[in-house]
């Protein structure tokens, strides 16, 4: 077995994921592939690559291990043991060039195991296209390594590589094997290409999952699971203005991580940690305290506390249109100038509460002291009548959100064109706007 190993370009590992012994196992691959002259990258289904950005914090030792935990969600999103997943990870950070996570939501349906199987498959073509001479080991649930699952999707698309599977503790072949009467077998031959290897015995495979069955009816969490409603948020509010396939940069794996912690102090560290500075940080936590919840685009993370629907929404729209705008929003918001910056922050406001509306139809114009906010609602009210009367169509709000405003002038251009467009002479601000009245009129 070590010589396809080595010579292998994919090396994919089945998971009994309640048995620790199956991660320890591909532990030890790793550590074997780390002796040759190739790079060796790991792949794990246990992480989603949505959270990736963390797992590279965590792989530079920016963040620890317990950190790492908590922000991939792991206990919630994952469920198993974490100590043997951890052992996993640190023993593979010191012989690996990199750790990836390789999975996508929603993983309680069985339905949606091909799903799932395809984006797995186009994640490693995407690392072998950057890594060319590494050897990628993969550690993937045994369902997926059947082989017109994640195999077929391989070879499919990437038909020279050279892949390798490495099954652990399939029932029958472990019965097969001990009927041969063999002493201290730990592996056998499935055929050129698979090998099956024995950690444990089918009992005790299955008795750890029984214990993981009686421990889950057990447990309930202390502090309510907020993610999934926002990730539903921002799934209905890109279905509706057709971003989920128009757009690559609202795909789940780019979607925003959410923070339940109500630790301020946890909270502060990651935002100092971003560049943010005590103004902004407070504001931040201004924001969370009063609404509930905060997107805050520096760390691409919703802190969520409190679930209100119009508010949790608003955020929800605000990471869509930070999305649609991509990297460039904050390299050339830089050289942008106060009246640049004004009609960012209305357009960027019109557009939080144009999603909000969307999803929350019952949602009000609420009275605030900011003019370039009380712009932002009253032209996003005047849109939202305007695309219930059939005046603007869906794809005109689909234009909104992903028009670039990283020019300088840009968003002022966007505003009063939008402003034309609704055949609005005028845009009565509520009084008291004081000298940003003569720059809209």
């Amino acid at each position: 077995m070590d010589v396809h190993l080595r010579q292998a370009d994919i090396v994919l590992v089945g998971d009994y994921h309640a048995l620790s012994a199956a991660q320890a196992y591909a532990a030890s691959i790793l550590e074997k592939l780390a002796q040759g002259s190739r790079p060796v990258l790991f792949c794990v289904e246990a992480i989603l690559a949505r959270d990736q950005k963390i797992v590279d914090e965590w792989f530079l030792e920016e963040i620890d291990s317990e950190e790492l935990r908590e922000r991939i969600r792991f206990d919630t999103d994952w469920g198993y043991d974490w100590r043997p997943y951890r052992e996993l990870l640190e023993r593979a950070r010191k012989v690996t060039s990199g750790v990836y996570g390789l999975d996508c939501p929603p993983r309680s349906d069985l339905r949606t195991i091909a799903r799932r199987d395809r984006h797995a498959a186009a994640k490693l073509l995407e690392l072998r296209r950057r890594h060319p001479d590494a050897v990628i080991v993969v550690l993937f649930g045994e369902s997926h390594l059947a082989p017109n699952h994640l195999p077929s999707r391989l070879r499919e698309q990437q038909p020279e590589a050279r892949i390798f599977t490495v099954l652990q503790n399939v029932d029958a072949l472990y019965w097969q094997a001990a009927g041969e009467a063999r002493e201290n077998v730990g592996a056998v031959r499935v055929n050129d290409d698979v090998v099956c290897a024995f950690t444990s015995t089918p009992l005790e495979k299955y008795e750890n999952y029984r214990l993981y069955i009686e421990q889950w009816q057990r447990e309930r969490p202390n502090v309510p699971d907020l993610a999934p409603s926002f990730y539903n948020l921002i799934d209905t509010l890109c279905r509706f203005l057709n971003l989920s396939r128009g757009s690559m940069s609202v795909q789940s794996d780019n979607f925003p991580e959410v923070s339940c912690t109500r630790r301020s102090q946890s909270i502060r560290r990651r935002l100092q940690r971003a560049g943010l500075d005590s103004q902004e940080i407070a504001q931040v936590l201004a924001v969370l305290r009063l609404r509930g919840s905060c997107y805050v685009p520096a760390v691409n993370t919703v802190f969520a506390q409190r679930f209100m629907v119009p508010e949790a929404a608003e955020e929800a729209a605000r990471f869509v249109h930070h999305a649609c705008q991509g990297e460039e929003r904050v390299k050339g918001s830089e050289s942008n100038s106060t009246e640049d910056e004004f009609y960012l922050r209305a357009i960027e406001q019109a557009l939080a509460y144009l999603g909000s509306k969307i999803l929350c139809p019952t949602r009000v114009v609420t009275c605030v002291a900011d003019a370039s906010v009380r712009m932002g609602q009253t032209l996003a009210s005047r849109i939202y009548d305007a695309y219930v009367a059939g005046k603007v169509s869906k794809r005109f709000l689909r234009m909104l959100f992903c028009a670039p405003l990283h020019e300088p002038g840009s968003a002022r251009e966007l505003y009063f064109d939008t402003v034309e467009r609704l055949e609005l002479q005028r845009v009565h601000l509520p009084a008291g706007s004081g000298q940003h009245l003569q720059m809209v009129s």
